[in-house]
């Protein structure tokens, strides 16, 4: 039955207005939940899937909401799936984490990873959520979505809680959104972490809910958004950056941040960092490029700063 995974996914796939189609996907037609809300606190999910394709993914994506705020941060990560157990494996093959907006309502939304994760064509994987409570499960409400095994993490271990109609997109390129594409590539941390630059907000003109996020960075780290406005900019690697680190925008006005350290369920989880940016009624047609530098302690380079790709935007 699990096998299913692959044909249906071949019908639910739907492209996004202005955004690159998902290379996978689960249960991914309408935006219809079912109005189930999870546990108050810091709850764990995992969801298995199998994997249409040989490929690699970069970002995933569920359908939910949360109206909690504070804390409103989630994260999502792929595993491998342990074959005694059947249940997800101890370790993440890649996580990110991104902001809730209470405002953004039910919507697919999610994160990149913190580094390329392979996967292999007809085997099976994990997607674990975490999430703050009070959020919508992301179920089909349908009779015909496919079901699959779902678990919970408490009190230290995996215990399967039957099956699930579960909705995900995962992506083989990073998160893109209306007027927003993704520029240049992120290098890897001295721990081979990779930073990225997402946002979960179109780039309309009016949005006072836009943000850039990062996600996937040192933790506890000095972070700068950096700001530019040239359309034609080229990236720029620097010797003495970390190896493969670039400057992926003009730099015309900075924002100093720290990323976070702590779960999902705190102000400022774990290598994350959220700049608000809401975006004028006045700024329809106008161009910006945003990406984010963090200073990497473990890095040997002259300037230890690991850097993200670019977010180029243009206001709608």
């Amino acid at each position: 039955m699990l096998r299913r995974f692959a044909l249906p996914c071949l019908l639910c796939i739907a492209p996004l207005a202005a955004q690159t189609p998902p290379c996978d996907a689960l249960n991914d037609t309408t935006l219809t939940l079912r109005p189930l809300r999870t546990f108050n606190g810091l709850n764990t999910w995992a969801y298995r899937i199998v994997a249409q394709n040989t490929q690699t993914v970069r970002a995933i994506r569920i359908l939910t909401e949360n109206r909690l705020s504070p804390p409103n941060f989630m994260a999502l990560e792929i595993r491998e799936n342990d074959p005694y157990t059947q249940l997800p494996a101890a370790t993440a093959l890649g996580r990110g984490v991104w902001h809730v907006d209470a405002t953004r309502g039910e919507a697919w939304q999610g994160t990149n990873l913190d580094r390329p994760v392979p996967l292999s064509g007809g085997t099976d994987y994990w997607v674990v959520w975490q999430e703050p409570g009070g959020s919508v499960l992301p179920f089909h409400p349908d009779a015909y979505a496919l079901a699959v095994p779902a678990a919970r993490f408490s009190g230290g271990s995996w215990s399967s809680i039957g099956t699930s109609k579960f909705r995900v997109r995962l992506y083989c390129g990073l998160l893109d959104d209306a007027g927003v594409v993704p520029f240049g590539n992120p290098c890897a941390s001295a721990t081979g972490t990779e930073g990225t630059a997402i946002t979960n907000e179109a780039a309309v003109a009016g949005n006072a809910a836009f943000a850039v996020e990062g996600t996937g960075f040192p933790l506890g780290a000095i972070s700068v958004l950096m700001i530019g406005v040239n359309p034609g900019w080229v990236s720029v690697p620097l010797g003495a950056l970390p190896p493969g680190c670039a400057v992926n925008t003009d730099i015309l006005a900075t924002v100093v941040g720290i990323t976070g350290t702590g779960t999902v369920y705190s102000s400022a989880p774990d290598g994350h960092v959220l700049y608000p940016l809401p975006l004028p009624a006045a700024a329809s047609g106008a161009f910006l490029s945003t990406a984010i530098g963090v200073v990497d302690a473990g890095a040997t380079a002259t300037i230890p700063l690991v850097t993200s790709n670019a977010l180029q935007l243009t206001i709608q």
